[in-house]
């Protein structure tokens, strides 16, 4: 991934788009479709393409490739917003959501 000019996720549906993570992780401009789980993944407008629209997809895939400008900038972008999703600080939420329902349902129950 960390070779590649892009990668593209034309997914018409995804739970959450771990793909698009690593890609942004390893340093790779993503391009998404503008659906689910995708377009909160990836805010750059310049990144996204409608999903059913084949001319949307063309018209940004061509200004990708000729705007060096705009290339460097959605790389830097999409390196940044890598550094958002971390498997550590996902578990880290996890066990404090769990402690704080474990915590609640104790002071529940010393309530009654």
């Amino acid at each position: 991934m960390k070779n590649a000019f892009c990668q593209i996720q034309p997914s018409l549906y995804e739970g959450f788009g771990l793909p698009v993570v690593e890609s942004m992780q390893s340093g790779t401009v993503v391009m998404v479709a503008n659906n689910s789980s995708l377009q909160e993944l990836v805010e750059m407008t310049e990144l996204k393409f409608e999903t059913n629209s084949v001319e949307d997809f063309v018209e940004k895939i061509i200004t990708l490739t000729s705007n060096e400008k705009l290339y460097l900038e959605a790389k830097q972008y999409c390196i940044e917003k890598g550094t958002t999703f971390s498997w550590i600080r996902a578990a880290n939420d996890y066990v404090s959501l769990f402690r704080s329902i474990t915590n609640e349902c104790k002071s529940e129950t010393k309530v009654k």
